[in-house]
């Protein structure tokens, strides 16, 4: 959960916010595990005008991680706990209009820097999102989004690039990560929308991903007058494009990235061969999104295409807004 406050009455604001979130999942060691993850930090802002603004963010954050006793061999694995100082400061630009109900126009940009640290290391990112809202037609609105971060120091967060957040139901995600050195990294992140394959499909110290849609409210068709059923007055149909990739190093045409090495193994040996590969990844289908019972909800069905091949449809259930 996450519980926020502001008070913006005066050009200085200020706020706090507090998330917390719990999840279980199978290790590599068999073992189930429990991490809680809980942040606190205290909000400071100045807006230069309605559209824009700088803040401050001051706080803590507390990791746990708890092993569960499941078999006589999982008993002497230690369970974990940190405690990091927070600080990030930002500029948010937004001067984006509601066109009709539901449905903005104009650009969205929030630009942070993220630090994190304790006595034994620090974590320090750059991170943007960027949202524009354009109608094509009368009827017709096009959304893009570009999102992305990027690493700075010696201890980095990993960001899994692939899948959707808030999946309804077991989420497929990638379980081995090979070519990283996990004591460089103190935390995990999953990026925005990358539909058509699986969470972990690219992996790195940074990433960028481009959501493109294109969004049809039937309503504005199918009733002359406002649609007063919340179902229907929300559902749309959506064709998307998504883009992106995460990679370490400088660029994602570096050698070193993982997805440039693939590793073979046999009975007798293990080989691993690394040649340049193309970084890129691409999703493209359609959806439909609507409301029920207050609960936004969203279709997806989608097909992804990496290294000159196309992979499999995925389809998505799960409980997100549009972007």
């Amino acid at each position: 959960y996450w519980f926020k406050f502001r008070f913006r009455k005066y050009r200085f604001g200020h706020g706090f916010d507090f998330y917390r979130r719990s999840r279980k999942y199978e290790n590599q060691a068999n073992a189930i595990t429990q991490n809680i993850s809980a942040m606190g930090s205290y909000i400071l802002d100045y807006s230069f005008d309605p559209r824009y603004r700088s803040e401050l963010s001051i706080g803590g954050r507390n990791e746990l991680v708890i092993n569960k006793l499941s078999d006589p061999d999982t008993k002497n694995i230690p369970s974990l706990s940190e405690q990091y100082f927070t600080f990030k400061p930002g500029l948010i630009i937004d001067n984006t209009v509601a066109k009709y109900p539901n449905y903005n126009q104009g650009i969205k940009l929030r630009l942070d820097f993220n630090n994190l640290w304790n006595k034994d290391r620090s974590v320090s990112y750059l991170q943007l999102d960027f949202r524009s809202y354009q109608w094509l037609f009368k009827k017709v609105q096009i959304a893009n989004r570009v999102s992305g971060a990027y690493n700075l120091g010696a201890t980095k967060t990993l960001f899994l690039v692939g899948g959707m957040e808030n999946i309804i139901g077991r989420k497929d995600m990638v379980r081995t990560l090979p070519g990283i050195d996990k004591n460089q990294f103190a935390f995990q992140s999953i990026t925005g929308n990358m539909r058509g394959f699986i969470t972990g499909a690219r992996y790195g110290s940074s990433f960028f991903v481009s959501n493109t849609e294109i969004r049809l409210p039937l309503h504005m068709y199918v009733y002359k007058s406002y649609a007063y059923n919340t179902f229907l007055r929300e559902l749309q149909i959506i064709g998307f494009w998504d883009f992106g990739t995460a990679f370490t190093g400088e660029s994602p045409l570096s050698a070193g990235n993982p997805y440039n090495t693939v590793y073979l193994s046999t009975a007798n040996y293990d080989i691993s061969v690394t040649s340049k590969r193309n970084p890129y990844l691409n999703g493209i289908g359609f959806g439909l999104k609507s409301k029920i019972m207050g609960y936004d909800i969203r279709f997806d069905y989608a097909i992804g295409h990496q290294f000159s091949t196309w992979g499999k449809p995925i389809s998505y259930f799960t409980l997100s807004n549009n972007f």
